[in-house]
């Protein structure tokens, strides 16, 4: 049996470094693994992990601002929507 510890870096999708979040799972595996099935295995749960991440701090934006924004403040979101794309490129997949 082997322990792996990954350690990553989950961004808010925000610009400033100071909203990161400090992200880590063990994975238990057999010696007799093929590396390259270990590795598809990590990074299908790690995507999982970024996926919900990203889904959980999107729920709490929507609870917290609503729906959609007041006419007076902007509307349409425009550079937020674009900013968020690039952080998060698998979104357009």
């Amino acid at each position: 049996m082997v322990l792996i510890n990954l350690k990553t870096t989950l961004g808010s999708g925000a610009t400033d470094d100071n909203n990161n979040i400090n992200d880590e799972f063990l994975y238990e595996t057999k010696l007799s693994t093929k590396v390259d099935d270990l590795i598809e295995s990590l990074v299908t749960i790690h995507n999982a992990r970024v996926r919900s991440h990203f889904i959980i701090t999107t729920v709490k934006e929507l609870a917290t601002y609503g729906v959609a924004r007041r006419i007076d403040d902007g509307g349409g979101g425009g550079e937020d929507d674009a900013q968020k794309v690039r952080a998060y490129p698998w979104l357009t997949e």
